[in-house]
């Protein structure tokens, strides 16, 4: 069974996440960036609430006034009922570099 949540970033904003890791958009083109020892790395995109095509419903009659998200992406409405309650992501610590 799939469990849909939504995951807030230091941001502000709302992440789909699916079985508890962010969920990636298709319609998207990954970025790439320079890694460490000048590897290739492809940052993929999750589907987010700034997106024109996705919604988060607070309360939808639908799932008894439980959560929802909407999307719209394919030119077909799909909604997903929210298991997970919307949680806060801490902002990691910095790196800190010592010298001795």
């Amino acid at each position: 069974m799939t469990i849909y949540g939504v995951a807030t970033t230091e941001n502000q904003d709302n992440v789909l996440t699916i079985n508890g890791k962010q969920s990636i958009c298709p319609y998207v083109q990954p970025l790439r960036v320079q890694g460490s020892v000048g590897q290739v790395q492809l940052i993929r995109m999750p589907c987010t609430d700034v997106c024109p095509f996705a919604v988060l419903i607070e309360k939808d009659n639908r799932f008894d006034n439980s959560p929802s998200w909407g999307i719209n992406c394919s030119g077909t409405p799909q909604v997903f009922k929210l298991e997970i309650p919307v949680e806060v992501e801490k902002p990691k610590e910095p790196s800190k570099l010592i010298s001795l």
